[in-house]
């Protein structure tokens, strides 16, 4: 959901919003947006999906009943969360730590207050070192692993027409049927030889179009600090490359043009929709927000500093805030 500022009604309006949406995520990070709820990760266990206009509130299954989490004891200070990792080795974490890394987004097949529709939460999360995927349905307890493919490394997941779609590292597809969750390696679309691809630096993304599916890659480098500073790197995104996917050459097509739509990215569930939906009411551009979870594990101040907006006419990406080093927890829009 955007809200489009045009007057002082609209500004009040807005600001109180905002308000609400920072007292009932007091200690929590986002790590989900779409049909106007956001999810969020706390830290006493909890996860939540929050309508910030209705104040409504909507609990999944909790951290602690991942299946790779053999205990949970809130009272072990700094040892909270008890694990299974591979070869069956067993390890403690914090909860800050579960907090902040276990989760890389979520996302939901309908309003979770529709219960005229079927209901599922996705979840790319960390399951023995790797990224994987976990669902739950309405009224579940825990959380189900969803495929137990190993040396997988999922980064993007959306509900399209029935089926989950996954994209992983080498930009290959997966499909799992809603209903069943039967599926897995869809489609191995290739590139055209002087394209740049499985960097570790690169953040990929899918997204469903009018004109079918797109693979969105955005590129990241580190930039030092002042004068230098090595110690203070950071990874910021420098560009963007998009990619249509061609279904009779199992392809990925470069996109030279959005075809004045905007692309919303970031912890949000990926989608296109035209600009004007977006206050800022300009077509042709990404409006990204600051996922590189990797890179907020351990970090207090400073976090989410890396969004902006990238303008396929000339090719720039501009800064969404002024002071980016500030900006703690990582923003999410609110879609």
């Amino acid at each position: 959901m955007a809200i489009q500022p045009r007057d002082d009604r609209w500004e009040a309006i807005l600001e109180e919003l905002l308000y609400e949406i920072a007292q009932q995520t007091k200690d929590t990070l986002f790590r989900g947006s779409c049909y106007g709820w956001l999810i969020t990760v706390g830290l006493d266990d909890s996860i939540r999906m929050l309508n910030p206009v209705t104040r409504a509130q909507i609990y999944l299954p909790p951290m602690s009943t991942l299946p790779t989490v053999i205990s949970y004891q809130p009272e072990s200070h700094d040892h909270e969360y008890k694990l299974r990792e591979r070869n069956d080795q067993i390890y403690t974490f914090e909860k800050w730590y579960m907090q902040r890394a276990i989760f890389r987004k979520f996302v939901l097949s309908c309003p979770p207050d529709d219960e005229n529709q079927d209901f599922m939460a996705v979840a790319i999360v960390i399951i023995e070192s790797h990224l994987s995927l976990c669902y739950c349905r309405r009224g579940d307890k825990k959380w189900t692993q969803l495929t137990r493919l190993t040396n997988l490394y999922f980064e993007d997941v959306i509900f399209h027409e029935g089926k989950i779609n996954v994209v992983d590292g080498n930009c290959f597809i997966y499909e799992f049927d809603m209903k069943t969750t039967l599926g897995g390696l869809s489609r191995r679309p290739s590139f055209d030889n002087n394209v740049r691809k499985n960097h570790a630096d690169d953040h990929r993304y899918l997204v469903q179009s009018s004109d079918g599916l797109l693979l969105v890659v955005k590129h990241g480098k580190w930039v030092q600090g002042e004068e230098g500073d090595t110690e203070n790197e950071k990874l910021r995104t420098y560009n963007f490359s998009v990619f249509k996917l061609n279904e009779c050459q199992n392809k990925w097509s470069v996109m030279k043009s959005l075809n004045n739509y905007v692309l919303m990215l970031g912890y949000n569930s990926s989608i296109c929709v035209m600009p004007h939906a977006i206050p800022r009411d300009k077509g042709n551009c990404i409006y990204y927000s600051d996922d590189w979870l990797e890179l907020q594990y351990g970090q207090i101040e400073g976090v989410g500093y890396d969004n902006g907006v990238f303008d396929f006419e000339d090719g720039a990406v501009h800064p969404f805030f002024r002071d980016t080093d500030l900006i703690c927890p990582a923003p999410i829009w609110l879609l």
